[in-house]
């Protein structure tokens, strides 16, 4: 499968400062506190200054910026480096006040990161600067490259089920595009955090077009149940087992029916729970595909 979505880590397995990090709070553990978002802006601003150094590329991204910030654009009267830019001084005087302002700054940093001006190898350390930024601030989102080169970020709550049924879901649904498609909005939206209805219904509609595509049929989720029993059956599953994924997905498509689709009073941590529970759905019948490779 080729589709490939890896978390940029910052660990000390990855980056030398977290390791440095991980070092001293096994002998200060009390050390271990997060400083919240003006700080992570800082950091973002001081990695920024040391990928673009003297270099013009960013004079490409300025203008958008300007324009996702509702801010006028200024031309640069002499280029004394991205330091002195104004596009810095309008990064430094942007305040992150609110989780809106977070969002709307992650979404300038995926910019800056998928522009072309700079090369793969100054992108993939400007991303593993971001990556520390983000936890040592404790910032509750993660930064993804994506097939091609480009860069996402993407909810985080826990890593463990992050990678095992967000990030490695997103990466082999790379054969089922559309079902892909709508699995990748719904995290957007959870990253933007103000789209609950929608992104539990993304959700929904990932998982039945995976069925779609998978049976060859276009058949609504519900009247997929016995098929996908069958699937499991075929794989050597246990009874109880296929019993268990059958209910759960029985109630799954009931609360998306009652709570989502005819009504909007599905919660944050619903939709926290429906992101892991859609994962762990399609990550079972994904499994059966990797181990045919």
């Amino acid at each position: 499968m080729g589709g490939k979505v890896r978390q940029v880590l910052a660990d000390g397995e990855h980056s030398e400062r977290m390791k440095r990090r991980e070092s001293f709070l096994l002998r200060f553990p009390d050390a271990g506190g997060t400083d919240g978002h003006e700080k992570f802006q800082m950091r973002c601003i001081t990695a920024l200054i040391e990928y673009y150094g003297n270099s013009e590329d960013y004079l490409a991204d300025y203008m958008d910026i300007c324009d996702m910030l509702g801010q006028g654009y200024r031309e640069e009267a002499f280029h004394l480096g991205f330091q002195n830019s104004n596009l810095c001084t309008l990064l430094a005087e942007f305040e992150l006040r609110e989780e809106s302002d977070l969002y709307l700054w992650l979404q300038i940093l995926e910019r800056l990161l998928d522009s072309p001006g700079r090369g793969d190898k100054q992108k993939k350390r400007l991303a593993l600067k971001i990556a520390e930024a983000l936890k040592l601030s404790g910032i509750g989102a993660a930064l993804c490259r994506l097939e091609g080169g480009r860069y996402a970020f993407y909810p985080a709550t826990e890593p463990f089920l992050d990678r095992a049924l967000v990030f490695d879901v997103l990466g082999w649904l790379d054969a089922y595009p559309k079902a892909r498609e709508q699995y990748r909005e719904a995290l957007r939206l959870l990253l933007h955090g103000d789209r609950t209805r929608k992104a539990i219904d993304c959700l929904r509609l990932s998982l039945e077009l995976f069925c779609k595509q998978r049976y060859q049929n276009e058949k609504s989720l519900e009247n997929q149940f016995s098929l996908i029993g069958s699937e499991l059956a075929d794989r050597g599953l246990s009874a109880e087992l296929r019993n268990l994924y059958t209910t759960l997905l029985a109630y799954y498509a009931k609360f998306n029916n009652e709570h989502v689709k005819h009504d909007d009073s599905a919660n944050a941590a619903e939709a926290d729970f429906a992101l892991y529970l859609t994962g762990s759905f399609l990550r079972l019948l994904l499994l059966s595909d990797r181990e045919t490779l």
